[in-house]
């Protein structure tokens, strides 16, 4: 009985070493692929045992219902009471199809704007940019995308311009699929790292 209690003792205690070692992280897909996936593969090679598990989230999800360890997100923490880090800062900038933006261009007004497509995305908002390019804004109707991924495929389809995170449109800029209708970068909210309640005993 000893032995086979004790044999138990030691599967309870792989069993929560292989836990710990188990990082659940949430994330929106475009930020996982184009910022996390990166830093996984170099501390996956300095930790050879750690494991990562990582969930897709859209901006419409509720973090707090979540089981995670870690959610990385865009502006402020969603979680109450919990431990936020900033991770990084970002820029909004409005993009287009290359064919597109030589089609409908140049872009030097809000006005030059409002007269072709202006695709939404659920976490930003084209008031944001229009205000900080121009000095005053509006909110134009168009259509709405809620995934940031989704939304730079419509664009770069040539469905209009939209406004966008740089850190997002960054691999799409560099390909040449997307081009800056205008040069303005314009503040946006930072990205922050949040560890649950389950991260922090971990």
């Amino acid at each position: 009985a000893v032995t086979a209690l004790g044999a138990l003792r030691d599967a309870n205690e792989e069993i929560d070493l292989d836990e710990r070692r188990l990082v659940r992280i949430a994330v929106m897909p475009m930020l996982a692929i184009t910022w996390l996936a990166p830093l996984m593969l170099k501390h996956g090679k300095e930790n050879p045992r750690l494991r990562f598990e990582v969930q897709t989230i859209r901006a419409s999800d509720a973090p707090r219902s979540l089981e995670c360890d870690l959610i990385i997100h865009y502006g402020p923490s969603p979680q109450e009471g919990s431990s936020t880090a900033q991770v990084f800062s970002d820029r909004l900038y409005a993009v287009g199809a290359p064919d597109f933006v030589k089609r409908y261009g140049p872009f030097r007004s809000m006005e030059d704007f409002l007269k072709v497509p202006l695709v939404r995305y659920s976490l930003l908002t084209w008031p944001t940019w229009m205000r900080s390019a121009f000095g005053h804004s509006v909110d134009p109707q168009g259509s709405y995308f809620d995934d940031a991924m989704t939304v730079l495929e419509a664009v770069s389809e040539g469905l209009g311009l939209t406004v966008i995170t740089g850190v997002a449109s960054d691999a799409m800029l560099r390909s040449g699929r997307l081009v800056l209708a205008h040069e303005h970068g314009a503040e946006g909210r930072d990205y922050h790292a949040t560890l649950t309640d389950t991260g922090s005993v971990k």
